[in-house]
């Protein structure tokens, strides 16, 4: 399974949020969605993540054991 746990932190830590994203026109609602209940997103929208907060793909996201 995989977490944005480590992405919400990220975005946590700059005062901003998955809807924020969305409202800077980063991301989709139904991306931002899925980022708030840890459900798969595009590679494609997590570069996108990735490159507006300027961090590599580890600091978005984590595999967890089910």
């Amino acid at each position: 399974m995989i977490t944005f746990d480590p992405l919400r932190s990220v975005l946590k830590e700059r005062n901003l949020s998955a809807n924020k994203l969305y409202t800077e026109g980063i991301i989709t609602t139904n991306v931002a969605t899925s980022i708030n209940n840890d459900k798969p997103i595009s590679f494609d929208n997590l570069e996108k993540i990735c490159r507006y907060l300027d961090i590599p793909i580890e600091k978005a996201n984590k595999i967890v054991e089910d």
